[in-house]
Parts: structure tokens; C-alpha cells; sequence
């Protein structure tokens, strides 16, 4: 049995990740949701395959983010792909 890839999808309005989880659990992956870096960090582990980061954020723009995540041994190599409405 196959096991879905996990997709951890960062982007501050919910909205937006409503319907990232909806297109994703379409397409067959696992969204993992988060609105901000902070809720991210923790969920952000050796199952993700992906992630998915919006570049506009109030706390901490994407490209901050990306460079946090790239310090992360475990993590640094995950793909990231940057989003903007």
C-alpha cells in the first residue's frame, strides 16, 4: 500500500489553505496546514516532501522562512515551492 506524500502548505490566510488542503486531498497527497512559521516549525519533519510557502506573510515573508528551513539538517533539502496570490 502506498503511503501519500505529505505536503506541508504555509500561508497566513485560511482561506487560501482551505483550499490548497482541498486541491491536495484531490490529487491524492496528505496536507499538512499551517498559517505561520511558528505553527509550521513543529509539524515541519522527515515525512514532508514537500513544501508549499507563501511569500507574503506578516511575521516572517516566505524567503525568510525558506532560508530558516534550509538550516535545519534533518530538513534542509525538502523541496520548497514559493506561492503568491
Amino acid at each position: 500500500m502506498d503511503v501519500a506524500k505529505r505536503i506541508l502548505a504555509i500561508d497566513d490566510e485560511r482561506i487560501n489553505l482551505r483550499v490548497i488542503g482541498g486541491l491536495l486531498r484531490n490529487l491524492g497527497y496528505e496536507p499538512v496546514l499551517a498559517e505561520s512559521w511558528a505553527e509550521a516549525r513543529p509539524l515541519l519533519d522527515t515525512s514532508i516532501d514537500l513544501v508549499l510557502l507563501d511569500v507574503m506573510m506578516p511575521e516572517l515573508d516566505g524567503f525568510t522562512v525558506a532560508r530558516q528551513i534550509r538550516e535545519i539538517p534533518d530538513v534542509s533539502d525538502v523541496p520548497i515551492i514559493m506561492v503568491t496570490a
